[in-house]
């Protein structure tokens, strides 16, 4: 091989080397910061603040989450120059998944968080969702939110100020007052809502004890729509499924 040509292969292979030593580094970085969270420690307050956004979030390895999970994603870019990102894209860009189904607290875990989507959410273990997605107005959608099957989650707050969210699938069942005021949820989502909701037709004691709080205009389209649904075997509109489960629906 020529001078020339060597030349030539050294400088066609220096921006590989210096990738193969950027993600080195990288990696190393990832390693040392997510160590706590291998250990099962508190993780609250992890990717916290405006420094975590699209030009710095990129995580090597899976989101694993043991112990306190509170505040992990609050103010995620708040206030920064950097475009909102959707999560649960940016995790699977990075191969990475985020795991918090064996999560202690996830009070506040996505507050006032400037992003637009985020990930499947395992909340089956938990009771209290307080505060969860609070303040968060660029959030659209929500993949799935998996909640208890008994109907004891609290919903404190959870989707106050989330004033973009149009998308949410839950998956368990919704038996404590949950408030959607500010959202514009699409039909599909309201109806599984409705569907979520405990049946307490025959508890005297919960007899429209609970609320289903729904923003008045995202109701009202699905009011417009005039399609039925059926309920223990009678054809019913969705206003009506929510009373026969004795549930107060308010439109705020």
């Amino acid at each position: 091989m020529s001078i020339k040509e060597k030349l030539v292969s050294v400088t066609e292979n220096v921006p590989k080397v210096y990738d193969a030593g950027k993600k080195a580094r990288d990696d190393e970085w990832w390693d040392t910061y997510l160590a706590p969270m291998k250990l099962g420690r508190p993780t609250n307050y992890l990717f916290a603040g405006p420094s975590w956004n699209g030009n710095t979030f990129y995580p090597n390895q899976d989101i694993i989450i043991k112990e306190n999970a509170s505040s992990m994603f609050s103010r995620f870019s708040w206030n920064s120059n950097v475009a909102n990102i959707d999560l649960a894209q940016r995790l699977e860009d990075c191969g990475v998944t985020l795991d918090v189904s064996n999560a202690t607290t996830v009070t506040d875990m996505f507050f006032s968080a400037y992003v637009t989507r985020v990930p499947l959410l395992n909340f089956s273990k938990l009771t209290s969702l307080t505060e969860v997605f609070n303040g968060a107005k660029y959030l659209q959608t929500i993949d799935e939110l998996i909640i208890r099957d008994d109907g004891v989650n609290t919903f404190s707050n959870t989707f106050n100020g989330c004033t973009a969210l149009k998308t949410v699938k839950f998956t368990g069942v919704i038996g404590r007052s949950i408030n959607f005021s500010d959202c514009p949820l699409e039909e599909d989502t309201i109806k599984n809502i409705a569907e979520c909701l405990k049946d307490y037709s025959d508890d005297t004691t919960n007899h429209y004890k609970y609320t289903l709080t729904v923003n008045s205009s995202a109701f009202s389209a699905l009011e417009e729509e005039g399609e039925e649904t059926e309920y223990n075997g009678a054809v019913c509109t969705w206003a009506e499924l929510i009373d026969n489960k004795k549930w107060n629906l308010v439109k705020a």
